[in-house]
């Protein structure tokens, strides 16, 4: 794919589509039109992660359909319409992910507020969201080979008694909820971190990462905000999420996602009720040490209480925005919403088979990521072939099979192979064509650009 705009992602999809029909067909030109057609036909629903460029893409889609639709002037309009209409559903896991990245932002501006001076070295900028990467790649093993003591945090945990096990995880390779049950974790940690590098670190000898977790676990401000992502990890997003896997159709969650919706505006006035440790998903709520770690002291500490429910309002608040701004379609008066006047009565059935996240796809990049480092030399038909042989539980389908049937398909498969290759080939040659083209119609707009603002005609 030369670009990633909607008109280079429709062209991969249609390429797609093409392949397809052509192994069902035989490679016969005619019958390979009219299977591409009722594959488009067949899409009903797209899951997305929620960029702007895939409305865009939605729309060149349901283009295609339009285009193999079999019209003419005396067609129905609205039936032009409802035969082209693709489900533009989102990822709902996603809507997690920017709940942290606004929640984040809201926190920064509060604590600046909040804080007259830091004591801080510009190794981090002074930040609760701050302190939890600083945290993990101090405490965890691997996450920073070069200023971090993750082995030795480790042992030091192991050493106590009784025992400590560390709840902490790097960031890399992870990404959904993460923020918030990572908070949890370091919140948790917040004394061990501190004796760890008061025990084994001099003043003077300490680097910038240490100097800079130190400040933080010293620091009422960022523990308060710390503490406050982590009970909303452990009573709110963290539930939800188990909610979000474990429903049975996407269109079940409209009404999970009314009653959060409606129990964080609530929450946002008065968060009295998070501090105390309230339950609002009993079935779906973990407990644990580290739950127990944010709600019950011995010595409760009325100022960080304070703090912690101040920054309890700033998150929901952040949160309550994203609600409004990304859930629309899933709320009373939705394009999703069955009880929203208009929305079709098929859309259900349409949608029976659409998966309430695209944690799949997520995963598959994530996959791909990793077969990079640890096959560099591998090509990408091959890596990708590695993937679908893994989606595709292909061995346990070859299994299934007698052995003459499986020499067959093998038979096939090498017979195939060479014409696979060849067409991969010249596709990659393709895009790097394209590539070279796009980058020469940038210089040239660019040149133009210029000459036209030193007052050329």
């Amino acid at each position: 794919m030369v670009r990633g705009d909607a008109e280079s992602f429709k062209s991969l999809i249609d390429s797609v589509l093409t392949d397809m029909s052509k192994i069902l067909e035989n490679n016969s030109d005619t019958k390979c039109k009219e299977s591409r057609s009722k594959l488009i036909l067949s899409i009903k629903n797209m899951m997305t992660d929620r960029h702007i460029v895939n409305q865009s893409l939605k729309s060149l889609l349901e283009k295609m359909k339009i285009e193999c639709l079999p019209c003419d002037d005396d067609t129905d309009i609205d039936l032009i319409k409802k035969m082209s209409t693709i489900n533009g559903f989102k990822c709902n896991l996603h809507v997690l992910v920017n709940f942290a990245t606004q929640a984040e932002s809201g926190l920064k501006l509060w604590e600046q507020n909040v804080l007259e001076s830091d004591d801080f070295s510009s190794y981090f900028s002074p930040s609760s969201c701050d302190f939890i990467r600083a945290s993990t790649k101090l405490c965890v093993p691997g996450a920073d080979e070069k200023s971090g003591y993750g082995l030795l945090f480790k042992t030091f945990l192991n050493q106590l008694e009784p025992p400590d096990d560390l709840q902490l995880t790097t960031f890399h390779g992870h990404r959904i909820n993460l923020l918030f049950s990572m908070v949890a974790s370091v919140f948790h940690h917040r004394n061990l971190i501190k004796l760890f590098i008061e025990n084994y670190f001099n003043k003077e000898d300490r680097n910038k990462l240490l100097c800079a977790v130190y400040n933080y676990v010293n620091n009422p401000v960022y523990l308060a905000g710390c503490r406050a992502l982590g009970i909303v990890d452990k009573l709110l997003t963290g539930p939800l999420w188990r909610i979000i896997e474990n429903v049975e159709h996407i269109l079940d969650l409209n009404d999970d996602w009314l009653v959060f919706k409606n129990t964080i505006e609530l929450l946002s006035k008065d968060a009295s009720e998070l501090i105390e440790g309230k339950i609002f998903y009993q079935e779906f709520t973990k407990k644990d040490e580290v739950f127990n770690s944010l709600f019950i002291d011995n010595d409760p500490d009325e100022e960080l209480n304070l703090l912690t429910i101040e920054a309890l309002h700033i998150i929901l608040i952040n949160v309550l925005i994203i609600i409004e701004r990304q859930l629309s379609d899933c709320l009373p008066s939705g394009i999703f919403n069955e009880n929203t006047k208009g929305v079709h009565k098929d859309l259900r059935v349409e949608s029976r088979t659409v998966s309430t996240t695209n944690i799949v796809s997520e995963r598959d990049f994530a996959n791909l990521d990793r077969l990079r480092r640890e096959k560099p030399n591998a090509n990408t038909i091959a890596l990708e072939g590695i993937n679908l042989f893994s989606n595709n539980k292909t061995l346990k389908w070859l299994d299934s099979m007698s052995v003459e049937k499986k020499a067959g398909v093998f038979k096939i498969a090498r017979e195939k192979t060479p014409k696979i290759i060849k067409q991969f080939r010249k596709r990659k040659e393709e895009i790097k064509k394209k590539s070279y083209a796009f980058i020469k119609a940038k210089e040239r707009r660019k040149r133009e650009k210029s000459f036209k603002k030193a007052g050329g005609s």
